[in-house]
Protein backbone atom coordinates (compact mmCIF):
# COMPACT_ATOMS: atom_id res chain seq x y z
CA UNK A 1 0.00 0.00 0.00
CA UNK A 2 2.74 2.47 0.92
CA UNK A 3 4.71 1.59 -2.21
CA UNK A 4 1.62 2.21 -4.37
CA UNK A 5 1.21 5.63 -2.78
CA UNK A 6 4.88 6.48 -3.29
CA UNK A 7 4.65 5.57 -6.96
CA UNK A 8 1.35 7.31 -7.69
CA UNK A 9 1.25 10.33 -5.34
CA UNK A 10 1.34 13.76 -6.97
CA UNK A 11 4.47 15.87 -6.44
CA UNK A 12 4.64 17.50 -3.02
CA UNK A 13 4.33 20.97 -4.57
CA UNK A 14 0.85 19.99 -5.78
CA UNK A 15 -0.38 18.91 -2.33
CA UNK A 16 -2.81 21.23 -0.54
CA UNK A 17 -1.19 23.19 2.31
CA UNK A 18 -3.08 21.27 5.00
CA UNK A 19 -1.79 17.93 3.64
CA UNK A 20 1.78 19.27 3.65
CA UNK A 21 1.32 20.38 7.26
CA UNK A 22 0.10 16.89 8.21
CA UNK A 23 3.11 15.37 6.46
CA UNK A 24 5.47 17.74 8.30
CA UNK A 25 3.89 16.84 11.65
CA UNK A 26 4.18 13.13 10.83
CA UNK A 27 7.85 13.50 9.87
CA UNK A 28 8.59 15.35 13.11
CA UNK A 29 6.82 12.64 15.10
CA UNK A 30 8.89 9.92 13.42
CA UNK A 31 12.11 11.88 14.02
CA UNK A 32 11.24 12.21 17.70
CA UNK A 33 10.52 8.48 17.94
CA UNK A 34 13.96 7.79 16.50
CA UNK A 35 15.65 10.17 18.94
CA UNK A 36 13.79 8.65 21.89
CA UNK A 37 14.69 5.14 20.78
CA UNK A 38 18.35 6.10 20.37
CA UNK A 39 18.42 7.63 23.86
CA UNK A 40 16.83 4.54 25.39
CA UNK A 41 19.30 2.18 23.73
CA UNK A 42 22.48 4.12 24.53
CA UNK A 43 24.57 2.61 27.34
CA UNK A 44 24.42 5.85 29.37
CA UNK A 45 20.72 6.39 28.70
CA UNK A 46 21.46 9.50 26.66
CA UNK A 47 22.91 11.33 29.67
CA UNK A 48 25.64 13.79 28.78
CA UNK A 49 24.14 15.05 25.57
Amino acid sequence: MLMDFMLTAPPLAEWPPDWREILLETCRFIQNLGRDFRRQTEPDGGVGR
